[in-house]
């Protein structure tokens, strides 16, 4: 079984702040206000589901990891085209390109040791949370999170802090190429994210145990 802490686990999109041009959103009205400044969606993506039953998570207080089994999506809405790119080609670096992105989670941990089995992402809302250890699974082990920062590169690239979000996110339809639903985030420095959105799915395959985006592992152009 692989093992990570639960706040690695659900740390997804706070890399992906760069990448080229893309024009396979889906029609979105998420609107509001980023870093002090207009954020209005022109893209959104998502890649997974990502399934496993062969997670384990450390818990403050339990001497040993515990059995935990997620599905989960990476999704990420950006305020100019580039999203799947950024995720699909991760050296091709774009500045100024602002994201706010993150994971939705529905997971069984095993409240006995026992091998558990990953219930399916659904239609629900997830509450966004900045620590996802304070909430607490129902009688099944089963838990619903979602993690979202706002995401942005300056004009040599390099990320800016990211800015964690609250609230709530709900999937109102999912199906193996779009995603449905909407956004009521509000971030640390007082901006908001809200509106309905339509997520396409961008071709890209992650670690449920892990859920990192890719990386870029030759070398980075920056335009």
């Amino acid at each position: 079984m692989r093992s990570t802490r639960i706040a690695l686990l659900l740390a997804a999109l706070a890399a992906a702040g760069c990448g080229s041009s893309s024009n396979d959103s889906g029609p979105t009205e998420l609107t509001g206000t980023v870093r002090g400044q207009p954020f209005t969606v022109v893209e959104a993506a998502f890649a997974g589901p990502e399934t496993s039953n062969d997670c384990s998570i450390d818990i403050p207080g339990v001497p040993a990891p515990v059995p935990y089994a997620p599905s989960s999506v990476l999704i990420g809405f950006s305020k100019s085209p580039g999203l799947c790119q950024t995720l699909t080609t991760p050296c091709a670096m774009k500045k100024s390109f602002g994201l706010v992105g993150g994971l939705l989670v529905h997971a069984r941990i095993s409240l006995t040791g026992a091998a558990v089995t990953a219930p399916p992402l659904d239609v629900a809302s997830y509450p966004v949370v900045a620590d996802p250890g304070s909430l607490t699974p129902d009688t099944t082990g089963a838990v619903r999170v979602g993690i979202f920062s706002a995401n942005e590169t300056d004009d040599a690239c390099l990320d800016k802090p990211s800015i964690d979000a609250t609230g709530t996110a709900t999937i109102s339809a999912i199906s193996a190429n779009e995603i449905r639903g909407s956004l009521d985030l509000t971030f640390e420095d007082g901006g908001k994210l809200a509106g309905p959105f339509v997520a396409t799915r961008c071709d890209v395959a992650y670690d449920a145990c892990t859920p990192e985006p890719p990386i870029c592992n030759g070398t980075p152009t920056c335009n």
